[in-house]
């Protein structure tokens, strides 16, 4: 049915002088038409939003809807917005699609689209396009993304069957700009691509837990580290992974990031396979872009050779120290500087001072000064690599002011980089032996 302008005018007039609304009767009363003919006017009416329908008792009373009129708000849209009646013309159309067209809007109304610069503006796509127009027409909606060959933007489109101001069947196009969200889709893609391939490359274990401490992704090494494929495991929980009391720990940890929001690093062990392994695990909260934390990334990496090193030199270490305390001969750690830097108890007797004193002295405090100079050039040998190691008798000069005789050795104690950094200096009293002449 299409609607009488004039009509509609009257109907709309009426209304206009009787704002508190009239019933269907009035209405008719008013511009003498019949009843049937007023109520299918009133319901195109309140289909196209121009008037408004309110219950009173049994009656309906209809008024002018006091909305800001669509076109008035589709004008100011950022989409680009036209609808078309069934005959293909436009009968609406906002600013922003007209600027796209590089068309005023007052030239585009009343003309055919097929006769309008959406021909060469759509190109290749125009002929889709109208199918798609004459689909919508006959009552079937549309959705889908367009990119113009010819132009370098991406419509998300929607093409949805309409009512029209006259009641006549129409068509809605509306167009969004899509461009930079599917650049920025894409980059994201590529990024999340580079970052996929890296952590599937990685011996590192990377994985991402949600909230709901359900594992959103884990990478191949770390799913085959508990013998399993990543689908086997995306999707479930977390803990089940794990024992009962490191499952809790764990939990425990992932709760806190979620609360703070804060990156954390720590250490523990992991059984896998059967054996206790130790992980270097970093989590780093992830933002959901409205003030909370959306998902926890971690990063756990395979420390246990090194943490087995370090026992190992914990252990040797301890091995040394027992050895240094409770050696039957006197021993010194010296440094560059000839202070001394560690004493052993054998060593403290032989000199007459505690470890606390020595420990502020240098070994040239204790050494005859008729040894002095042969020490200094020998030590700066041994520093230099002339000499693998230092042996010699020399007097020392106790606290007291008495004299000692010492056998004396000294070897170099070297870093990680094989550079010297201190000497060790065994001592074994041979006082007695040299004051006998033997």
């Amino acid at each position: 049915m299409i609607l009488s302008r004039e009509i509609t005018a009257q109907i709309k007039d009426v209304l206009a002088k009787n704002p508190q609304g009239l019933n269907i009767t009035d209405i008719v009363r008013e511009i003498h038409i019949n009843r049937n003919t007023a109520g299918r006017y009133l319901d195109k009416l309140l289909i196209s939003g121009q008037v408004e329908m309110r219950h009173f008792g049994m009656a309906k009373i209809y008024a002018l809807a006091h909305r800001v009129p669509i076109s008035a708000m589709l004008s100011i849209s950022s989409e680009f917005i036209m609808q078309l009646d069934s005959s293909l013309r436009i009968v609406f159309v906002n600013e922003t699609f007209a600027h796209f067209l590089a068309t005023p809007a007052d030239d585009l109304i009343g003309k055919n689209i097929e006769y309008t610069q959406m021909v060469t503006a759509f190109d290749d796509l125009f002929a889709g396009f109208l199918e798609r127009v004459k689909e919508g027409l006959n009552g079937t909606e549309w959705s889908g993304e367009l990119a113009p060959a010819n132009q370098e933007i991406i419509f998300f489109c929607r093409i949805a069957p309409t009512a029209l101001d006259n009641g006549q069947k129409g068509v809605s196009v509306i167009l969004e700009d899509i461009t930079e969200k599917k650049r920025t889709d894409e980059l994201l893609r590529e990024s999340e691509e580079r970052y996929r391939v890296l952590a599937e490359a990685s011996s590192d274990l990377i994985f991402m837990i949600g909230r709901d401490n359900r594992v959103e992704y884990i990478n191949s090494y770390a799913a085959g580290i508990f013998g399993k494929i990543p689908g086997e495991i995306t999707g479930n929980g977390w803990a089940h992974l794990f024992p009962p009391e490191l499952a809790h720990r764990q939990e425990k940890i992932l709760e806190q990031a979620f609360m703070t929001g804060i990156p954390s690093h720590s250490e523990g062990p992991i059984p896998v396979n059967g054996e206790m392994r130790w992980f270097d695990h970093v989590l780093v909260p992830i933002p959901d872009g409205l003030g909370g934390i959306r998902s926890v990334f971690g990063v756990s990496r395979d420390i246990t050779r090194r943490k087995q090193a370090e026992d190992a030199l914990m252990e040797s270490e301890d091995r040394f120290r027992r050895i240094f305390e409770d050696g039957p001969l006197g021993m010194a750690i010296v440094g560059k500087d000839y202070r001394f830097v560690m004493v052993n108890r054998m060593f403290c007797e032989m000199m007459g001072y505690t470890a606390g004193e020595l420990l502020t002295r240098t070994f040239a405090d204790i050494t005859h000064p008729e040894h002095l100079d042969q020490d200094m050039v020998e030590v700066k040998k041994l520093y230099s690599g002339g000499i693998a190691r230092y042996r010699t008798e020399k007097r020392y000069v106790r606290k007291d002011g008495s004299e000692i005789w010492g056998s004396l050795t000294v070897c170099p104690l070297r870093d990680r980089e094989g550079r010297i950094i201190s000497t060790l200096a065994l001592v074994e009293d041979i006082t007695e032996r040299k004051q006998s002449g033997k």
